[in-house]
């Protein structure tokens, strides 16, 4: 009886076991959210012809905030980069993986992505909350300056994933 005591309480001051499907769900609201909403043009983003997301997270240029900051870069597996970029199919740009920054034509000088006609998106790794939100940092890169980094809330409602809000510090240039 006790241990059946003890379980059922360990089990309700648990943070939430992530659904094994989420993680593409989160990232396309992420992504979405920051080449659509947040992306620093005002109130219609450049038609970009191709949005570049690193395969692999890193969370060294925007820390989460309340989240894991020793966290290790994650390898996006090939299953979920085609499930985020299907969950993105409506958007008007290509969703291209990359390795590295350095994979995207950046031009000199200005370091603009493809002449200003692509961005770079770097997404950071998801971090569970207690309340059953998350947290993911991500870093979207135009050029030198001309760049955006957040770490988004995401709450799921009404079965999807939406950026509810954002957290600590928030990066522009």
């Amino acid at each position: 009886m006790m241990l059946a005591l003890f379980a059922t309480l360990l089990t309700a001051c648990s943070p939430p076991i992530p659904a094994a499907n989420a993680d593409p769900a989160i990232y396309a609201a992420v992504i979405r959210q920051v080449v659509t909403v947040d992306h620093s043009f005002g109130n219609s983003p450049p038609a970009w012809s191709t949005v570049y997301v690193l395969t692999s997270t890193d969370e060294t240029t925007m820390p989460p905030s309340g989240g894991d900051t020793t966290s290790v870069p994650t390898l996006i597996t090939t299953d979920t980069q085609q499930a985020i970029a299907g969950r993105l199919a409506d958007l008007p740009s290509d969703i291209v993986w990359i390795a590295s920054n350095e994979k995207a034509p950046i031009s000199d000088p200005g370091g603009q992505v493809t002449q200003g006609k692509a961005v770079i998106v770097t997404l950071g790794n998801i971090h569970w909350q207690d309340d059953g939100s998350v947290l993911v940092s991500v870093w979207f890169y135009c050029g030198n300056v001309c760049g955006v980094g957040k770490t988004y809330i995401l709450e799921l409602i009404r079965g999807d994933w939406k950026v509810t809000g954002d957290t600590g510090v928030n990066v522009i240039s």
